[in-house]
């Protein structure tokens, strides 16, 4: 396969998989049925994972706000949804059924996991198993929607995970793609380059899967297509005509 011919698959494999992405949320969890329900009940959830952003963890437990109306949700390992509305009602939750349920604390050595750009964490699930099974690691397998914020909002929302992982005493990254950048862009961010990682002193390795680190040929190609912004939104902008804006911000 050829450089052409290598740029076109690539091509429709993005907008497929993306294209995939925002048309299942957009029929499933876009609006505010979320929370608006008369009902706080336990039910089940039907996907959208480009309108959400982890924001807690807590072992397979987790808090998400939505990159459209701003409200929160906390899901359990099987996606079910336990209470949506503020973060605060979603926390107070989440405390609630730690001691109903007498859940014990988090410790040891995590994992944080993330995805790439257009994908969701169901991409990263081998991977985190893998990790778990083999490493015997904690793992936190991230979901970010990718095409919905600039990378800095994606940052801050890994500074808010990074932040809720108490008793995790080793911090360490398998990231593909984007969510490299991510990563990069939070170090800068909490000054790990001035300081040496003294922003935390429990962060250790990262693995780099594909990482763009250098202007990403495969985004320039797919934003000259992307005429509505809706295949890559704001990121792929980012990585391609504000490249040389976002690469100061990228921690080394």
């Amino acid at each position: 396969m050829n450089r052409r011919e290598f740029h076109n698959a690539a091509l429709v494999s993005l907008a497929t998989a993306m294209g995939g992405s925002l048309g299942q949320a957009q029929e499933t969890e876009t609006g505010q049925s979320e929370s608006t329900g008369p009902w706080n009940l336990p039910s089940k959830t039907f996907g959208g994972m480009q309108f959400w952003a982890d924001q807690l963890f807590f072992h397979d437990w987790r808090i998400q706000r939505n990159a459209v109306t701003g409200h929160c949700r906390l899901l359990d390992t099987n996606g079910w949804r336990h209470a949506w509305g503020s973060f605060e009602e979603c926390r107070a939750k989440l405390d609630q059924i730690r001691r109903a349920k007498q859940l014990s604390p988090m410790q040891g050595a995590g994992v944080l996991v993330m995805h790439g750009l257009g994908r969701t964490r169901n991409s990263m699930k081998k991977m985190a198993a893998m990790l778990h099974d083999q490493g015997k690691y904690t793992v936190f397998n991230v979901t970010y929607p990718s095409t919905r914020y600039i990378i800095a909002e994606h940052a801050r929302s890994l500074a808010r995970i990074i932040q809720s992982l108490e008793g995790i005493t080793q911090i360490n990254f398998v990231c593909h793609s984007l969510g490299n950048l991510i990563v990069r862009y939070w170090l800068a961010e909490s000054g790990a380059e001035e300081g040496g990682l003294q922003s935390d002193q429990r962060i250790q390795r990262m693995v780099m899967l594909g990482p763009p680190n250098h202007r990403p040929e495969l985004a320039s190609t797919a934003a000259k297509i992307d005429f509505t912004g809706q295949i890559g939104g704001k990121t792929l902008a980012q990585l391609s005509k504000g490249w040389d804006q976002l690469e100061p911000h990228l921690a080394t």
